[in-house]
């Protein structure tokens, strides 16, 4: 429904309906809360309606009670920080911009199938809310140490933890883990490119096949559609 140009109809049913912890696995209910209001945000900046894009982030932000969920205390909101700056920028409000970018930028690792990591694909938003800031050699350190991770990462053997057997990724072991590594190892290949400013080839990566099914992907690709360079070049504050 969200990647389908219905995320108002997804808000709606979320804000209506009393969910429950168990119902489509951890995390999912508040997943699908971000997603459509940040596809909403999107599209209201490219509309030139930066207040409805400044309440569709804060939305995302406070998440209600009914979804029967809450945010991880470390789990990053770089990207939804970030947007958040960007509408406020366009907004006119310069001040609660760079107010909302330096919360991006103070963001790092993410939390993330229920365990703690140093890098993630949340990192790619620190960095652009690092050069929004006027921080570039930060953001340059950051995405060094972001690349090394991919590099080890795409190396590594994945192992099945057993808790994380009950996360709804894992299902009944459905996918492959080394398909899942490689398919984010790929995705942050994207990422990385983007961060290069080679935008042909993390577009031409985000089009590839193999991330077809993936959300990240997905939500990159709609933001990089509809904010075009402004979403990684929006002027510092």
């Amino acid at each position: 429904m969200i990647t389908e140009g219905r995320a108002d109809q997804a808000v709606t049913i979320l804000g209506r309906r009393r969910l429950h912890p168990w119902e489509g696995g951890e995390g999912q209910a508040l997943l699908a809360w971000d997603r459509a209001h940040t596809r909403l945000a999107l599209d209201a900046l490219a509309d030139a309606r930066a207040r409805d894009a400044v309440e569709h982030v804060r939305a995302a932000l406070a998440p209600p009670r009914n979804l029967g969920e809450a945010r991880h205390p470390l789990a990053s909101t770089a990207y939804l920080h970030l947007l958040l700056g960007d509408a406020l920028a366009d907004a006119r409000d310069p001040d609660g911009a760079a107010d909302a970018w330096r919360t991006a930028a103070a963001q790092r690792g993410d939390f993330v199938d229920m365990s703690t990591q140093e890098h993630g694909e949340q990192t790619f938003w620190t960095v652009l809310a690092l050069r929004r800031t006027g921080r570039h050699d930060v953001a340059d350190e950051l995405t060094a140490s972001l690349r090394a991770y991919r590099d080890r990462y795409a190396v590594e053997v994945p192992r099945v933890d057993y808790f994380a057997t009950s996360l709804p990724d894992l299902l009944l072991f459905e996918e492959d883990p080394l398909r899942v590594r490689d398919r984010r190892v790929l995705f942050l290949d994207a990422q990385l490119a983007l961060l290069a400013d080679d935008t042909a080839a993390g577009e031409a990566l985000l089009r590839r096949p193999e991330l077809a099914a993936s959300r990240h992907a997905a939500d990159l690709r709609h933001g990089v559609a509809r904010r075009g360079a402004e979403l990684l070049h929006l002027p510092q504050s």
